[in-house]
């Protein structure tokens, strides 16, 4: 394996503004303008000759456009997202030039309801225009045009950032290579929907908020009703793991309720905690910034102008990442589900992870370690041949290596004839969509790949086994197969594979009806438990076998169903599917046995598909 590049501090950072003259129309999609629009944005890395390198990063509902850095040495916080950016790090600036920008109508240096208004001369406030995430992309655009940028290699955003990431993929398909969503949702839930509003009732409903004209009074403005906002708003951040975690019932330095406290001391560790968040919150994010953005949040919905969230997604040619978090209970699995489905049926590369954590929603921000190793599997997976003044941004000896372990990957799949088989099954007349069910590093699918150049996916459930497979250039879906199957629609693969996993599964009789709904042809492969070896063994020594093809103890084992070429056959039969090709194997994967295949053959691989007579059912 190569060597892990030791991530480096970024240089001190600054912000710069994209200045537009007063007289400039910024037309929003209400059909409103602005005028004198103001970009406030943040470059990390370098551009490349051919600007081929940039990658957009979108921040999340109040953060800003200082993702990664600091801005003086002795400052003790970097930018929001620094544990990714610099470096060596996922967005690897030694690779790819990294922008982020404020957002339409947020607070810190682009255009918004703190800015002021070239028609007044008075900030905004309330007068500011309704805005929406197509306003935000759209700003964008003007940054990247004035850049000099024609296509990003990738844009990359969690929670709300994640959402505009995946909207630029749909307003603008051509101009964006990679698009990683991350913790994110292709519209809000009524429930999250519901949370919002309470927190604009929050400030609305404080006598300091005076119609959103606190600036203009020279006030400070709803301070405590913007503190209770972001109060509620962080409940919804954390699990309830993570709460019971660092806080559980603990009390504030000490063991038990003074009776002379008030019944409403903040008494609760939580309570004190919630409370430093909202009063932190409160000194640098703006009120009417918050009441523009959650209602942009609210209104966002990525099928909008659609008949179907998949049409949405069917002119782009993008690359795609969808990646969650399991204690994420805003934009739950079942969400990013929502979209990997929608994008396979628009016949879209995708891969979608789920990543385990107790952090609840903020573990796009925490679990930085587990994210970090996913992007930076996915950024190589997508096969740029990057340069930075003219050399390689992948060092020689770290590209060699890598290509020597893809090599290898390759030759294993060689050695194996159950690859080589599995490839003759393969029409050479177009390139084939191939599915394989439990392709662990993906040795399989790099094998036809370089033989057949099949478009090749993936099904896996161990993570570290998939991002082997997303570093290969390949789309890998983590989860269990039984869970995953109805995500493709009918006859969307060319064939569809179950390599050796047909005995570690659950149900796999409706595994199998599923392959044979979602391809068009089958193939299962499997040890074969009758093999003469392993009778003889349980025969000697009245134990379960113990070879290359069943290494484990009877408790460690993964196997689940104890199956034969008979029992298969006979399965086949009762199915009424036909067979297209059936191979058995020696012991040693290599020699064909010909004989008696339930007693000498040590495996089996069979291609299948339903009878000609239920194909027209």
């Amino acid at each position: 394996m190569s060597k892990a590049v030791e991530p480096q501090l970024l240089p001190l950072v600054r912000y710069q503004d994209l200045r537009f003259p007063d007289d400039h129309v910024f037309t929003l999609a209400s059909g409103k303008a602005l005028k004198g629009l103001v970009i406030r944005y943040e470059c990390y890395g370098k551009l490349n000759a051919e600007k081929s390198n940039a990658i957009l990063v979108i921040h999340a509902l109040t953060a800003s456009h200082h993702a990664a850095g600091k801005y003086e040495a002795t400052e003790k916080r970097a930018g929001w997202w620094d544990t990714l950016i610099g470096p060596g790090k996922a967005f690897d600036t030694n690779k790819y030039f990294v922008i982020c920008s404020n957002n339409l109508g947020g607070c810190n240096g682009s255009t918004g309801p703190n800015s002021i208004d070239p028609a007044t001369g008075i900030p905004y406030g309330m007068n500011f225009p309704e805005i929406c995430f197509a306003d935000m992309t759209n700003a964008q655009v003007l940054l990247m045009e004035a850049l000099g940028i024609k296509k990003f290699h990738s844009i990359a955003g969690g929670s709300m950032g994640g959402m505009i990431a995946l909207l630029w993929s749909v307003m603008y398909p051509k101009k964006v290579e990679n698009v990683l969503g991350i913790a994110c949702t292709s519209a809000q839930s009524a429930q999250s929907i519901a949370f919002s509003e309470v927190a604009r009732q929050a400030i609305m409903s404080d006598p300091q908020w005076h119609e959103g004209k606190y600036f203009e009074k020279n006030l400070s403005g709803p301070l405590k009703g913007l503190a209770i906002a972001r109060m509620l708003a962080h409940i919804t951040y954390l699990s309830q793991e993570a709460m019971k975690y660092k806080f559980g019932r603990k009390l504030s330095d000490r063991k038990a309720l003074n009776p002379s406290d008030s019944p409403f001391e903040k008494n609760f560790e939580v309570e004190r905690y919630l409370h430093y968040q909202g009063d932190r919150f409160k000194d640098h994010f703006d009120a009417n910034s918050y009441l523009y953005m959650t209602k942009a949040l609210n209104y966002f919905n990525l099928k909008d102008g659609f008949e179907s969230l998949s049409q949405a997604f069917g002119q782009s040619s993008v690359r795609y990442l969808v990646l969650q978090y399991s204690s994420d209970w805003i934009y739950p699995k079942e969400m990013g589900l929502e979209l990997v489905q929608a994008m396979v049926k628009a016949n879209r590369e995708v891969s979608f992870f789920e990543i385990e954590s107790k952090a609840g929603h903020d573990a796009f921000l925490l679990e930085w370690q587990k994210t970090g190793n996913i992007i930076s599997a996915f950024l190589r997976g997508a096969g740029y041949a990057l340069k930075t003044e003219g050399i390689d941004v992948v060092s020689k000896k770290q590209g060699d290596e890598e290509k020597r372990q893809d090599s290898l990957s390759s030759k294993r799949g060689m050695q194996r004839r159950d690859f080589e088989f599995i490839n003759s099954f393969i029409s050479q007349k177009e390139k084939a969509r191939v599915l394989d069910l439990g392709c662990g590093e993906g040795s399989l699918l790099v094998y036809l790949r370089s033989e057949k150049k099949v478009y090749a996916y993936g099904v896996e459930q161990q993570s570290f086994l998939a991002s082997k497979g997303l570093r290969k250039g390949l789309s890998i879906v983590q989860g269990s197969i039984n869970e995953c199957l109805p995500l493709y629609r009918e006859k969307s693969f060319d064939l569809v594979v179950l390599s050796q996993t047909v005995q570690q599964i659950v149900d796999p009789d409706k595994v199998i009806e599923q392959m044979l709904r979602i391809g068009k042809s089958i193939v299962v492969s499997f040890y074969n438990y009758a093999f003469y070896l392993n009778r003889l063994q349980f025969l000697l020594k009245g134990k379960k076998p113990r070879n290359d093809a069943f290494p484990d103890t009877w408790h460690e084992s993964k196997d689940i169903h104890v199956m034969t070429i008979a029992d298969f056959e006979e399965f086949l039969k009762h199915q009424k599917l036909r067979i297209l090709n059936r191979i058995f194997l020696k012991g040693n994967w290599k020699s064909i046995a010909k004989f008696s295949p339930n007693l000498f053959a040590g495996s089996a691989i069979y291609h299948i598909k339903r009878e000609e007579n239920e194909d027209s059912k």
